[in-house]
């Protein structure tokens, strides 16, 4: 049988980066004639586009996975990740193999906009106090950069952060954070619970679970 139906769907970034490119590449060589949107938002923005059924599913990130639960949607997680430090090789806390927060609340910190991260630095400040924040911005890149230079530090979930450039060549190391209760962090499939999925999402989601099985991101 031929897969019909179009879909939409909106991803954090993160996915962007990792694992949706070869889905997504793999799934339009084979269902050609299937009319696949996708759009990169912000955990907020796609949460709130499922609610009013603007797109069928979003692939986002969340730090309580069973709150999304309570509320009108269901929550599959595909990835269970951490977040770690970013630190240059040039700093002290480059040697460490492991971080806790006083170890990090007198450094400066770079930040990037987005709002599953901003909520964990909220929280963080909350318990251990505010840090020195340099800049916070939407580009990756500037921020590596930044350090890199050893300008600042940075807070990311590992997910996909091994194959940046800056951290194959070494010039940013990245540390687990450790004494902190909220590093784990889930990614997954958000969809509203009156939502059901079209036969072509539904063989599109399969296939990038296979991927995640196979640790190919």
């Amino acid at each position: 049988d031929t897969i019909k139906g179009d879909f939409k769907f909106s991803a954090i970034p993160s996915y962007f980066m990792t694992i949706l490119p070869k889905t997504f590449s793999k799934f339009i060589k084979e269902f050609p004639e299937i009319n696949v949107q996708m759009t990169e938002k912000e955990t907020f923005e796609i949460l709130n586009e499922v609610k009013q059924n603007q797109i069928d599913f979003g692939l986002i990130a969340s730090f309580e996975p069973e709150l999304l639960d309570q509320e009108e949607f269901l929550f599959d997680i595909l990835l269970e990740g951490k977040v770690q430090v970013f630190v240059s090789k040039n700093s002290p806390l480059a040697y460490c193999d492991t971080l806790t927060p006083p170890e990090l609340v007198n450094e400066t910190l770079v930040t990037y906009n987005g709002s599953t991260i901003s909520s964990f630095i909220n929280d963080f400040f909350n318990k251990y106090g505010a840090m020195k924040i340099l800049f916070t911005s939407n580009n990756t890149e500037v921020i590596k950069k930044t350090v890199a230079e050893g300008l600042a530090i940075y807070f990311n979930y590992d997910l996909g952060q091994s194959s940046h450039h800056y951290v194959v060549n070494g010039d940013i190391v990245p540390i687990p954070l450790v004494g902190h209760d909220r590093t784990n962090i889930f990614f997954g499939l958000v969809r509203s619970k009156k939502k059901y999925f079209s036969a072509a999402a539904r063989e599109f989601i399969k296939q990038l679970k296979q991927q995640i099985a196979k640790g190919d991101y």
